[in-house]
């Protein structure tokens, strides 16, 4: 009962215009929203997630807490949305927003070792799907994130 309930609160989010939603965040949040994300792959495929309150494809994570350093936000969301235990490996990739004011740390990592793709599924009524898509066949991702994944992408395609 309380996820269907989550999950009518997000979608009824969708409908709010971007530019406000941007503002409701900024006037709770002053200044910067900072979050962290992780791109897990494998085998040239990317996971990515469709929120229930976006229209376009992004990345598992969230805005930090207060006082939270980004590798404990991202592995936090990261648990919290699609289930998934892992550690950070890597330093992340830090994308800057500054006309919508926006820093996210974006972490690369492979799958972790005995997690099959297949069995990666939303665990959070923010998520409405969780999909593997390869590298060259991409969806529409936010606006905020596509500069950033894409050239991330295109780098774990070189190096694949």
């Amino acid at each position: 009962m309380r996820r269907a309930l989550e999950v009518r609160a997000f979608r009824l989010l969708r409908a709010v215009p971007s530019g406000l939603r941007q503002r409701v965040v900024r006037f709770v949040k002053p200044s910067f929203t900072v979050g962290a994300a992780c791109l897990f792959h494998r085998d040239n495929n990317v996971l990515l997630v469709k929120q229930s309150y976006r229209r376009r494809w992004g990345l598992p994570g969230g805005l930090l807490d207060r006082n939270e350093l980004p590798h404990e936000a991202v592995v936090r969301e990261v648990l919290e949305e699609i289930g998934i235990c892992f550690t950070p490996t890597k330093e992340a990739f830090v994308a800057i927003d500054e006309r919508d004011q926006r820093v996210a740390f974006i972490y690369i990592e492979p799958l972790p070792a005995g997690l099959e793709m297949k069995d990666i599924v939303a665990r959070s009524a923010e998520i409405e799907l969780v999909q593997w898509f390869h590298v060259n066949d991409l969806p529409q991702l936010h606006d905020e994130l596509t500069a950033g994944i894409e050239q991330l992408v295109q780098d774990l395609a070189e190096t694949n």
